[in-house]
């Protein structure tokens, strides 16, 4: 994984949703951008404490993003 300064965890969510969907990531009807602030996401996963997550549904999908980057996608 790149270094945190260099890396998009909202890059990760959108490629692990696609495939979720068995889709590339610019075939997703909606863009992430319109379900959340993903400035917000990638600052506020850069500064979680140890143990937090954060978690969100998007396209159908339940999205939980790790204080780690590491990202769970589940219908």
């Amino acid at each position: 994984m790149a270094p945190k300064d260099q890396w998009s965890v909202s890059a990760t969510v959108v490629e692990q949703v696609a495939a979720a969907h068995g889709v590339e990531p610019t075939e997703l009807d909606t863009p992430l951008g319109t379900t959340l602030d993903t400035d917000a996401l990638d600052s506020l996963v850069g500064s979680l404490s140890a143990d937090a997550t954060v978690s969100f549904t998007y396209t159908g999908i339940e999205v939980v993003v790790h204080s780690d980057g590491y990202v769970e996608v589940s219908r």
